[in-house]
């Protein structure tokens, strides 16, 4: 079993588990991606898990936001049973200390520019 752990970069890491990563799993092995869909391609994970070379795969987001409806996704992972692949949404962000964490610093923010200061904790845009 094997569970990515990198950061999406677009154009950087699109595709960087490629079919011999996914293959070297094996038939009986999960692979987990809590990341971003896109560091697997589309049609590696397709063929990996039809052709048995993976046993399933989970992923946390999906290639194309909102998910489209079964029958209509362009990669056909879709419709794949769950035990083959379960797909979540993208919201690992979304437990109890994460998100008091970002109640507490919107708090601090808004705490800090009411008195003129600066944001303690600014939004750094890409």
């Amino acid at each position: 079993n094997v569970v990515v752990c990198l950061a999406y970069v677009p154009h950087e890491t699109d595709a960087l588990i490629d079919a011999e990563s996914v293959s070297a799993i094996g038939p009986h092995g999960v692979l987990i991606n809590p990341a971003r869909a896109e560091l697997i391609a589309p049609e590696v994970l397709l063929n990996a898990l039809t052709s048995e070379k993976l046993g399933s795969a989970a992923i946390d987001g999906y290639y194309i936001e909102p998910t489209p409806k079964n029958g209509t996704d362009p990669y056909g992972l879709l419709s794949l049973p769950p035990e083959k692949l379960l797909v979540t949404p993208h919201c690992a962000y979304l437990g109890s200390h994460a998100v008091e964490q970002m109640s507490s610093m919107a708090a601090e923010n808004l705490i800090a520019i009411s008195k003129g200061e600066p944001a303690p904790c600014p939004i750094k845009s890409s």
